[in-house]
């Protein structure tokens, strides 16, 4: 991967206290990867590398009997963004927030705190390119559980 400036975007609400008798909580980790790293999945010289690095990030993540969920996706390619204006509901073809970066896939872990979360997000691949957002879920008392 290229070498550049990077940083490790932490956005979430306070977590809970570590502690065996608590359960765990669930965190989304956002993958922002730069349009190069993107391109080297379909790239038949660089694509073993990639897909490698994200396969042994998410066979670590297994092992620590962590990982609830997650996939790649396809950055803004194939992104719409639907909004409402004056009442009536707006299409585009670009992504809510225009970066550098874009959002390449997430992975859904189940660790006791922010701190675990964060820990897990530092040993992402694309954190040496791009960065990684960590988002703590907010259960919606209203939506059914399985």
């Amino acid at each position: 991967m290229i070498k550049s400036k990077f940083h490790l975007v932490v956005t979430a609400a306070i977590a809970l206290a570590c502690s065996p008798a608590l359960k765990a909580d669930s965190f989304t980790l956002l993958m922002y990867e730069s349009k190069t790293d993107l391109a080297a999945r379909t790239d038949p010289q660089k694509a073993p590398a990639y897909w490698a690095a994200y396969g042994g990030y998410a066979k670590q993540l297994a092992e620590a009997g962590i990982l609830r969920g997650g996939t790649a996706l396809p950055g803004n390619a194939e992104t719409k963004t639907v909004t409402l204006t004056q009442g009536k509901a707006q299409e585009t073809d670009k992504p809510f927030a225009t970066s550098d970066l874009e959002l390449g896939g997430y992975f859904i872990i189940e660790v006791p705190d922010q701190a675990a979360a964060v820990k897990w997000a530092k040993k992402a691949p694309g954190l040496a390119t791009g960065a990684i957002e960590v988002k703590r879920h907010f259960p919606n008392p209203t939506m059914p559980s399985k």
